[in-house]
């Protein structure tokens, strides 16, 4: 009798620690959450404050070096969402489309799923046959790339697995010639 005493409170102590490990393993789960969007929110926020800038020329050790600040721009709306179809894969040229490219790769930018399914894209250096591996948004979330992750984008490969997925796409060169 004793003993199956014992085994109890010793049960109930298990039960009260374990309780208190999800607790907090719950409210350092959470803050990782908030963190990693707080991140997220000011990458956007860096990408749309440096893609606003002008034209700039700088004068680093004896060579001039253009910047061209015109981004690629890209985003789905009533206008063309009949183009995005389930399972087909959708390209977007962010160096040569002759309306809105570049010129040269893409160097920082975002992907940014507006919903209502998920998409999953690759990305070429045009590089013939070379793709990223596929990577998912989920609706609502973006990726996002910046200039010192050393990532050159010439083509952009996007499939949604729903019809009518509304995305949009901005990508910057950073310095030209690099």
């Amino acid at each position: 009798m004793e003993n199956n005493l014992g085994n109890q409170t010793f049960s109930m102590y298990q039960h009260k620690l374990i309780k208190e490990l999800k607790s907090q393993v719950d409210k350092l789960t959470g803050q990782l959450s908030e963190s990693d969007e707080l991140q997220r929110e000011a990458q956007a926020r860096f990408i749309e404050k440096e893609v606003q800038k002008p034209l700039e020329t700088v004068v680093g050790t004896g060579k001039e070096t253009v910047i061209w600040n015109l981004p690629y721009v890209f985003e789905v709306d009533s206008d063309n969402e009949d183009e995005i179809e389930a399972g087909s894969p959708y390209h977007l040229y962010v160096q040569d489309d002759d309306n809105r490219g570049l010129r040269v790769p893409g160097r920082g930018g975002y992907i940014k799923n507006d919903g209502p399914g998920n998409i999953s894209y690759r990305l070429s250096n045009g590089s013939r046959d070379k793709w990223s591996h596929p990577a998912t948004i989920k609706s609502g979330e973006m990726d996002t790339f910046d200039y010192t992750d050393n990532v050159q984008v010439v083509i952009v490969e996007i499939t949604a697995d729903t019809d009518k997925t509304w995305f949009r796409v901005r990508f910057t060169p950073g310095l030209v010639g690099d």
